[in-house]
């Protein structure tokens, strides 16, 4: 399986203008820089939603089930189906605008940042409302969806990179606490979670940038 960077989709896009300042600094301030918007503090509320609040124990060997990745792929699907209009939009706005950016030889002015930020945040929110109806249809609990985004992020080698929509929220109560950083890493595990993954690389371009945000 190949090791896919992050850097793919309309969301990876939105995130590069949201820091054309320069700089990541942007981005790692969220949630000074973005306290106010009102869709952040829908997040709490929105995570009440789930259903199934179970606590879940991941297995001591660190390796998935075929059942739990194909439960996380739906969750992932119904995302992205409700997001493909806004995803085509965005793409045609961000398109041009990176194009445009590109013949000038400048980088996206403050404006620009601001207003591919804004537009990112309320991406990440639909996905977000989306994730819930998703958990509830699939039956997946939080801590364990989240366990299984951790371990595919580790198998495709991007280890626990990303933002965590719920820090910036401020919503203690999903601060997952089976997400703590592995010391070591079992070469045959990753090898099996890499294996479960396979039939699902083609795809993959559509739902890794959500799981960097923690979706």
């Amino acid at each position: 399986m190949k090791k896919l960077a992050i850097g793919c989709g309309i969301v990876a896009m939105l995130l590069t203008l949201a820091i054309g300042l320069g700089s990541c600094f942007l981005f790692s301030k969220a949630k000074q820089f973005v306290g106010g918007y009102a869709q952040l503090a829908e997040i709490p509320a929105l995570n009440e939603q789930i259903h199934n609040r179970s606590a879940f124990a991941p297995p001591e060997n660190g390796r998935m089930q075929a059942r739990q990745i194909e439960r996380y792929m739906a969750v992932q699907r119904g995302m992205h189906d409700r997001l493909g209009e806004r995803f085509k939009q965005l793409n045609e706005k961000y398109g041009q605008l990176s194009r445009d950016l590109e013949q000038k030889g400048r980088e996206a002015n403050l404006g620009e940042s601001l207003g591919a930020m804004n537009d990112l945040l309320a991406v990440l929110m639909e996905a977000k409302r989306a994730q819930v109806d998703a958990l509830n249809a699939s039956g997946l609990s939080y801590d364990e969806y989240q366990w299984i985004r951790q371990q595919t992020l580790i198998a495709l080698g991007q280890g626990l990179a990303g933002f965590n929509l719920e820090t910036l929220a401020g919503d203690p109560s999903k601060r997952s606490t089976v997400l703590a950083v592995p010391t070591e890493l079992d070469p045959q595990m990753l090898e099996q979670n890499r294996a479960l993954l396979t039939p699902y690389e083609d795809s993959m371009d559509q739902w890794l940038a959500l799981s960097f945000f923690g979706l």
